[in-house]
């Protein structure tokens, strides 16, 4: 992965930033996890070097300081396509226990089908 901050040329709006902004911001801050979400199978499919989100969550940057987590809790990506147009990605969510809680215990899992009728 690129180092710095480099424009999101892909989305045309927003920044990406390398392991180097990770590890500073972590060290800043005296933290040692960093969790965003709400990037989709599709948006990763767009940018190589970077982990899928077939479990629903992908660790990208390990630093010294810490690590920075993309979690994505939408299972079978995006939920209102074709099935063969899907991604057939798990969700997951996260738990963080007391007194490790930069050391978390990832939970995946799958949409439940047929779709329920709303």
């Amino acid at each position: 992965m690129k180092s710095g901050l480099s424009p999101n040329t892909k989305r045309g709006i927003g920044l990406l930033f390398g392991p180097d902004c990770t590890e500073a911001f972590l060290k800043k801050f005296q933290l040692k996890l960093i969790i965003r979400s709400h990037e989709g199978p599709d948006a990763r499919d767009k940018r190589p070097g970077l982990g899928g989100m077939d479990e629903g969550y992908t660790i990208d940057h390990v630093v010294p300081s810490g690590k920075l987590i993309t979690l994505f809790s939408a299972p079978d990506y995006p939920q209102f396509q074709a099935t063969e147009d899907r991604y057939k990605n798990k969700g997951a969510y996260i738990v963080l226990k007391s007194p490790c809680f930069d050391d978390p215990e990832f939970h995946s899992f799958e949409a439940i089908t047929p779709r329920p009728a709303v």
